[in-house]
C-alpha cells in the first residue's frame, strides 16, 4: 500500500530537522490542531458516526448468536 508523503526541512540553529507528514496529517492541516474535542466532534460528526455504526455491528452479531443458541435449546424446538 503506497503512501504519499511529503518531507519537510526546518532550520533549527546549526542542524536540519526533517519531518516526514503523511496524506492524513496533510490532509487535515494545521487547523484541526487548535481545536478542542468538542469543536473536532463537531466537525468530524459523519466520522462518528460512522465508528459508532461499525462498533455496533459485531455487538449485534454476538447477541444474534446467543439469542439463536438458547432458543434452540429450549425444549420445543428439541421436539421436533
Amino acid at each position: 500500500m503506497a503512501q504519499n508523503l511529503e518531507m519537510e526541512e526546518k532550520a533549527t540553529g546549526d542542524h536540519m530537522k526533517w519531518t516526514v507528514k503523511s496524506e492524513m496529517e496533510l490532509a487535515a492541516g494545521s487547523d484541526d490542531e487548535n481545536l478542542s474535542m468538542w469543536q473536532l466532534m463537531k466537525k468530524n460528526n459523519w466520522a462518528i458516526l460512522y465508528c459508532c455504526l461499525m462498533s455496533v455491528n459485531p455487538m449485534v452479531f454476538g447477541f444474534d448468536v446467543i439469542t439463536v443458541s438458547i432458543a434452540t435449546a429450549m425444549p420445543a424446538f428439541q421436539q421436533v
